[in-house]
C-alpha cells in the first residue's frame, strides 16, 4: 500500500508536469507509455494462446502516434495499408496453399488459419492502444490542449478514486462479478455521481468552453461511464488470460495498461465530444 501511494504522489506530478511542459515532450511520454502498454496488451493476447506479432504491432504503433504529432497523414495511411494488404495476401496465399495441397499438408492450412488469427488479433491490439494515443496528442496540440488533457488525467483519476472508495466503504452488491469480482454497483454509482462533481469543478476552473450547463452535465456523466467501461474492458481481457495484473512495471499498480485502462475510451469520447457536440 505504502508503493502504491509512493508512485501515485511521484508519477501525477511528473505527467502533470510532462503535459504542461510541451507538445514535443507530451509525445515522447505518450510514446514510452504506448509502447508499454501494446507489448502488455500482445502478452495477455499470447496468454489467450494467439501469438502476435509484437514487433510489427510496436513499429506500427510509433508510426500512428508520429503522424499524429507531425501530421504525416497521407503518407503514414498508405504505408500502413500497403503493409496490411501484403500481410493479408501472403496469408491468404498460405492457406490456399494448404487447401490445394494434399492430405499431409493439412498443417499449412493451419498455419495459415493462425497466421490470420495472429495478424487480426495484432491489428485489434494496435488500434486499442494507438487510436486513443494518437487522439491524446492531437488534443494536446488544441489552442487549450493542455487543459483538456489535464481534465482528461484529473476526471479519470477522480472517477475511479471515488468508485474504489465509496465501493469500499458502501459495496454490498456485485456490478460484474465474473469479470471484476470487486467491482460494486455502489462504487459505479459512487464514481458517476462524484466523478461528474469532480469533472465540473475542473471545467470551470480550466474555463473549458461548453454551448450550455446542461451539456456540461451530460458530458461529465457519460465522462465517468466511459472511465468505469474502459476498466471493465481491460478486466474482461486479463479474466480470459487468467492474470491479475497487465504487467509488473509500477511498485503497487501493476502495468502500464492497468493504469492506462480507464483513459482509453475517455479519450475517445472526450475528442469526439469536442469535435461535433461541445463547441
Amino acid at each position: 500500500m505504502v508503493g502504491r501511494v509512493l508512485v501515485s504522489v511521484i508519477a501525477i506530478p511528473l505527467l502533470l508536469g510532462i503535459t504542461i511542459l510541451g507538445e514535443y515532450w507530451f509525445a515522447i511520454c505518450v510514446a514510452g507509455i504506448g509502447v508499454l502498454a501494446l507489448y502488455e496488451v500482445y502478452r495477455i493476447i499470447d496468454l489467450w494462446g494467439i501469438n502476435t506479432y509484437r514487433l510489427l504491432g510496436l513499429l506500427a504503433l510509433l508510426g500512428v502516434l508520429g503522424n499524429a504529432y507531425w501530421n504525416f497523414s497521407t503518407y503514414i495511411t498508405i504505408m500502413v495499408v500497403f503493409a496490411f494488404i501484403i500481410t493479408v495476401w501472403h496469408s491468404i496465399l498460405t492457406v490456399s496453399r494448404g487447401f490445394r495441397s494434399n492430405t499431409s499438408d493439412v498443417v499449412s492450412t493451419d498455419a495459415g488459419h493462425k497466421r490470420i488469427s495472429s495478424l487480426l488479433f495484432t491489428t485489434l491490439g494496435l488500434v486499442y492502444i494507438a487510436w486513443p494515443l494518437s487522439l491524446a496528442i492531437s488534443i494536446r496540440e488544441w489552442h487549450d490542449g493542455v487543459y483538456w488533457i489535464l481534465l482528461v488525467m484529473l476526471g479519470t483519476f477522480a472517477t475511479d478514486t471515488a468508485s474504489f472508495l465509496v465501493g469500499k466503504t458502501f459495496g454490498r452488491h456485485k456490478l460484474a462479478p465474473s469479470i471484476s469480482p470487486n467491482k460494486t454497483v455502489e462504487g459505479a454509482v459512487g464514481g458517476v455521481i462524484l466523478g461528474a462533481i469532480a469533472i465540473l469543478t475542473l471545467i470551470d476552473v480550466f474555463s473549458l468552453d461548453f454551448i450550455s450547463f446542461q451539456v456540461e452535465i451530460i458530458f461529465a456523466i457519460l465522462f465517468t461511464i466511459s472511465a468505469q467501461i474502459g476498466d471493465l474492458l481491460e478486466s474482461t481481457m486479463k479474466r480470459r488470460a487468467l492474470i491479475k495484473d497487465a504487467g509488473s512495471i509500477i511498485p503497487g499498480h501493476g502495468g502500464v495498461l492497468d493504469r492506462l485502462d480507464s483513459v482509453i475510451l475517455v479519450l475517445l469520447f472526450v475528442y469526439y465530444s469536442r469535435l461535433w457536440v461541445i463547441n
